[in-house]
């Protein structure tokens, strides 16, 4: 998963899709590696790609209030 995610850090906009939140919640991005997701936060004007958490898909999106 460490390699996957080093494979996407120099431009990890064409692989990744914004989450869908409540509205007026933190902007959480996923990526999709097999069965899990990596979900994270982008911080473009600082260059910085921050992992919250990976999980399988079916108990992930429940943690973080997301559809998916």
């Amino acid at each position: 998963m460490y390699q996957t995610l080093e494979s996407i850090k120099e431009n990890p906009r064409p692989h990744i899709e914004e989450m869908k939140r409540p509205k007026g919640a933190e902007i959480l991005y996923k990526y999709r590696i097999g069965e899990y997701r990596v979900i994270m936060s982008l911080f473009d004007n600082e260059l910085v790609v921050l992992v919250i958490d990976v999980g399988p898909r079916r108990t992930i999106y429940k943690k973080y209030g997301g559809k998916g």
